[in-house]
């Protein structure tokens, strides 16, 4: 701690540009398919540079926790204001309202320094995209900031209650302290991505380990400290090897964070040490990092960072509404994407030299007073935009009647949708949601089993159930194949294995008249449909022996787009199309759902009624239906909406006829 002067490392610029060009190039999916890991050397980096700042004061006596935060003011404030405010006006023109108000919320956060706790709360099986949140990058941003709340005061306390007079001896005790949180965090990340990756993907806990290693070089003892020329050279050159090999090697599919993201880290750490105490000279790999073009992208990449993802979200956003084919797959030209990276690196270049620069030279917020002035301003004017936003709703008044009346029905489902699932817990000890408001000892006579789809059908069940004064019950769960012995490798998994035996044992003990089954079926049976097929006969030979009566629900159309947001950009602005072409057509929805057309005869066969809503949803010019009485019939691409239930609620008829 302290033990030598603090030389400006070229090299490390260098770095920095290398872990942005990776994260920006992964982005606007231009190669480096494992360009994410760009971050994790960020937090490398930005732990071994802040902290030699921390300990180095320490040793001199000159340590203040004013001055420190002062410096991350002067460092991360002033740029991340202009873009978050930026951001919120483009917003203002270009989202819809739901969307206007997501982006409100994650403003609000972001300025209580919580964007990673908020993005990973939000996430979910009918959460928006992740690409299309503009402010979804400042979850990095918020874990950094966390652990610099913590890290000053945790080197303090280790400071001060060493007890040794000698700088080299405090400096070992903080370093193995920090070499000890280091590796819990990392064991806590390792085994926890294994059972919520996404936890560990937020999660300040789970990254620290990340961060501290920077903290570790920059306390490390003076006989773990590079003294040959070769091993120097040796371990720059590995280290960017390690890192490049991580950004061209891994994918989306790769687990990480956790033991994976050992590479790209241990890469930035061999990459620092080979030049530590080089004091000026670079050896190595650092000799090509601290090429000037290199050092420039370096120094602007906090800006980069801050303009690339926002300007990448809302071209995503808008391209949706302009062609069927971007509509689900967020599909971006790369003429498009390579223009966005360029003036990705113009607004970095402007923000930087007129923003960050001024600030930190203390040209601009020259005083302590007025910098801290206009943080808590910046901080309380983010925030209170965010705050109206989320409590207006996303400032509907923008759009006219008819783009509300489609946009609505994004919403237009139970607010407590997540509770209306039915755990593997509840079907074990036989608590399933009812159909209706029936008296609760009522033996049930109606019991619908399937996935999300399936859900959707329950508001027009219920009304059946209510108008006949018979009880139903429901077995719905995200991501359910409703078959014995066969299951989606999502949701559930293996359990569901169990789930659908519980199911089966209900329907049988309670003799349950009917039993509906609904599901995804394309998703079900996925690319080889045999196994699903044979199961699903399976199953209605299995109901029929309980002494049920099965009723399979075929699918709803599905399209290649979101339905009320196409719909209502449509009426909102004038350069989008109008979607109802985009419509899937009867013979595109029968070629879609083969897997279960092929096989109707058979179960008919095996005694099940066929529900088919395809004629409901059919129009005179032979695409499906979107929207009837200028509402939207889907609440994103293939989920009824609570119009849409009502339009297929006719097709139940012949189940509570034939209670009758």
């Amino acid at each position: 701690m302290g033990h030598e002067k603090i030389h400006y490392r070229a090299d490390i610029d260098g770095l920095r540009a290398v872990a942005i060009l990776l994260v920006v190039f992964f982005h606007a999916k231009l190669g480096f398919r494992g360009g994410y890991v760009g971050v994790d050397v960020f937090f490398v980096i930005s732990g071994y540079l802040i902290t030699s700042i921390i300990s180095k004061e320490l040793s001199s006596g000159t340590f203040s926790l004013t001055v420190f935060w002062e410096r991350r003011i002067r460092r991360i404030w002033p740029a991340l204001s202009v873009v978050v405010l930026a951001v919120l006006a483009a917003g203002y023109f270009l989202l819809l309202p739901h969307d206007f108000a997501d982006l409100g919320e994650s403003a609000l956060m972001q300025a209580g320094l919580a964007a990673n706790y908020h993005f990973w709360g939000t996430s979910g099986y009918f959460a928006i995209a992740s690409d299309l949140k503009p402010l979804l990058h400042t979850w990095s941003l918020s874990v950094e900031e966390q652990f610099y709340l913590i890290l000053p005061l945790l080197l303090l306390w280790m400071f001060r209650r060493s007890r040794s007079s000698k700088i080299e001896k405090k400096s070992d005790r903080v370093f193995a302290l920090l070499a000890i949180l280091a590796a819990a965090s990392f064991v806590l990340a390792s085994i926890w991505v294994h059972f919520d990756a996404n936890t560990a993907f937020y999660w300040l806990p789970h990254r620290a380990w990340e961060l501290l290693l920077g903290s570790c070089l920059a306390c490390l003892p003076v006989t773990l400290r590079p003294h040959d020329a070769k091993w120097r050279i040796v371990a720059s050159w590995a280290g960017l090897g390690m890192i490049m090999l991580a950004g061209l090697s891994y994918r989306a599919k790769t687990l990480f964070p956790g033991a994976s993201a050992l590479l790209p880290c241990l890469g930035a750490c061999a990459v620092i040490w080979a030049n530590l105490g080089a004091q000026g000279k670079l050896w190595g790999a650092g000799r090509v990092l601290a090429w000037k073009p290199l050092v420039l992208v370096g120094l602007m990449s906090y800006s980069l960072y801050l303009w690339h993802w926002p300007l990448l979200a809302f071209a995503r956003y808008c391209a949706r509404f302009l062609s069927e084919d971007a509509g689900l797959t967020l599909r971006l030209e790369s003429h498009v994407r390579v223009g966005i990276v360029v003036l990705s690196l113009l607004l970095a270049y402007a923000s930087w030299r007129w923003i960050e620069t001024p600030v930190r030279r203390r040209q601009w917020l020259a005083s302590r007073t007025s910098l801290f002035a206009f943080g808590l301003g910046s901080t309380a004017l983010c925030a209170g935009l965010g705050w109206i936003l989320l409590g207006t709703g996303g400032f509907p008044g923008r759009l006219p009647e008819q783009a509300l009346s489609y946009s609505a029905a994004r919403s237009d489902k139970p607010e407590d949708w997540s509770f209306t699932w039915v755990t593997l817990e509840d079907v074990k000890i036989g608590r399933f949601k009812p159909l209706g408001e029936t008296v609760a000892d009522e033996p049930a006579a109606v019991m619908l089993w399937g996935d999300s789809h399936a859900r959707c059908l329950m508001p027009a069940l219920a009304e059946w159930c209510e108008r006949s004064g018979i009880k139903g019950e429901a077995a719905v769960r995200d991501s359910m194949s409703p078959t014995l012995g066969y299951y989606r490798h999502t949701g559930l998994k293996e359990d569901a294995l169990i789930y659908s035996e519980a199911v089966l044992e209900r329907v049988r003990s309670k003799n349950i008249r009917h039993t509906v089954i609904a599901a995804y079926w394309r998703r079900c049976a996925g690319s080889d449909p045999k196994p699903f097929q044979e199961a699903l006969k399976r199953t209605v030979t299995a109901i029929r022996e309980a002494g049920s009566e099965v009723w399979i629900v075929l699918d709803v159309p599905e399209h290649n787009f979101d339905v009320p947001a196409s719909l209502a950009m449509s009426e909102w602005q004038t350069w989008p199309e109008d979607p109802r072409p985009w419509a899937s057509t009867v013979a595109e929805h029968r070629q879609t759902n083969k897997a279960m057309y092929d096989i109707v005869p058979e179960l008919e066969r095996l005694g099940a009624r066929i529900l088919d809503p395809l004629e409901l949803f059919t129009t005179s010019d032979g695409r499906t239906a979107l929207e009837q009485e200028g509402e939207a019939l889907y609440f994103d691409s293939n989920h009824l909406s609570r119009k849409g239930a009502e339009k297929i609620a006719p097709l139940f008829a012949l189940i509570f006829q034939a209670q009758r």
